[in-house]
């Protein structure tokens, strides 16, 4: 019997209660950004061309770089482009059906920069269906492509190893936190059938396994 979503959603709130608002405000934060850099934009387009109506009225010759500047720089263009637009709506996370581990990989391979495999029990399938989706929102919301290296089991916990390099700080660490958090939702849930479980010495390695798997082995 595995894990029904409710469990695995229920896991994931506890463990990042305030994720979704800060995602909100980070969001927010960006469409700030945006529009001071439009206002910025705007301002050097009206001081260039009070400059060059200033420059013209006193009689002052105009130097060649600056001519070839106006002519080669569309300032109705750039007053265009920076017209206020509709903020997009935020993208509703879509999951991936069923837990098997393969499937999940195979769907989600076509959304990310590169393929993927997943090497662990599809007990864990659903969070890490609910982790990718996670990342893929954040990624679709702040415009950066998303490269998973790895998805696999080690010392009985799910590990989830995103490609970082040449992220923003901010985004790279937002990211690490919802692997962090699989992580740690991973210890209280058997990665063979997906029920109740906790991390167990099985022999010489750490497995995450409920009773029955604990005592009867991943048969």
């Amino acid at each position: 019997m595995y894990a029904n979503e409710n469990k695995i959603d229920r896991l994931l709130d506890l463990a990042c209660l305030n994720y979704d608002r800060l995602m909100d405000v980070n969001a927010k934060l960006a469409q700030i950004a945006q529009k001071v850099d439009a206002i910025s934009e705007r301002l050097r387009v009206a001081d260039f061309r009070q400059w060059s109506a200033a420059h013209a009225a006193l009689g002052l010759s105009t130097p060649k770089w600056s001519e070839e500047f106006s002519r080669q720089f569309n300032f109705d263009y750039v007053e265009e482009q920076l017209a206020d637009q509709p903020v997009p709506a935020k993208p509703k996370p879509r999951t991936p059906a069923g837990d098997n581990t393969a499937q999940i990989a195979y769907t989600l391979s076509s959304r990310l920069a590169h393929p993927f495999a997943i090497t662990c029990g599809r007990g864990w399938g659903p969070l890490i269906s609910r982790s990718l989706e996670r990342m893929l929102a954040l990624a679709t919301t702040r415009t950066f492509p998303l490269g998973i290296t790895q998805v696999t089991e080690m010392n009985g916990r799910l590990k989830i190893q995103v490609e970082t390099i040449g992220l923003k700080p901010h985004c790279a660490s937002d990211l690490q936190q919802i692997a962090d958090t699989a992580e740690s939702c991973s210890m209280a849930i058997c990665e063979i059938c997906g029920e109740e479980g906790s991390l167990r010495q099985l022999g010489a390695t750490q497995k995450t396994r409920c009773p029955a798997h604990a005592i009867h082995g991943d048969d």
